[in-house]
């Protein structure tokens, strides 16, 4: 199910998340969002994991989330060598929530600005990078 109609749907309430598990669609956007839309349902005391954070549009999204969250912290960033490592595959990060249920954030000023720089034009250069790469894998066996 989408992310978004599953966090909308909310079918837990009023019971509050205290872990959630982030590894949905990727891009600047989905990632921002997913953050925005599970913050009024995190437990005051929650933590929140998320996965593929190798890719540099997915950790901006991150920071600047974690930047307009009072309370919401990085305590750990976990990178690895490659996007297909045995250990944790394409990285990940842990944040922890310390703060009031039911808290909200606002689309901060500039979203529009960087969403263009990473989706827009970041994102296809290394998607297209990332094919290259997967060829060129194919070619050497």
């Amino acid at each position: 199910m989408d992310f978004r109609r599953f966090l909308a749907a909310a079918s837990w309430a009023p019971a509050r998340v205290g872990v959630d598990f982030y590894d949905g669609p990727h891009d600047f956007d989905d990632q921002f969002v997913a953050l925005q839309a599970v913050l009024p349902h995190l437990a005051p005391d929650a933590a929140v994991i998320v996965d593929d954070t190798n890719w540099l549009h997915v950790r901006a999204a991150n920071e600047l989330f974690a930047r307009h969250v009072p309370g919401f912290e990085r305590v750990r960033s976990l990178r690895t060598p490659s996007a297909f490592a045995p250990t944790w595959w394409n990285g990940v990060e842990v944040y922890r929530w310390r703060g009031r249920p039911g808290t909200t954030l606002a689309t901060p000023s500039g979203y529009a600005a960087r969403r263009r720089l990473w989706d827009g034009a970041c994102l296809p250069v290394a998607r297209a990078w990332w094919r290259v790469r997967g060829a060129l894998g194919k070619i050497r066996r």
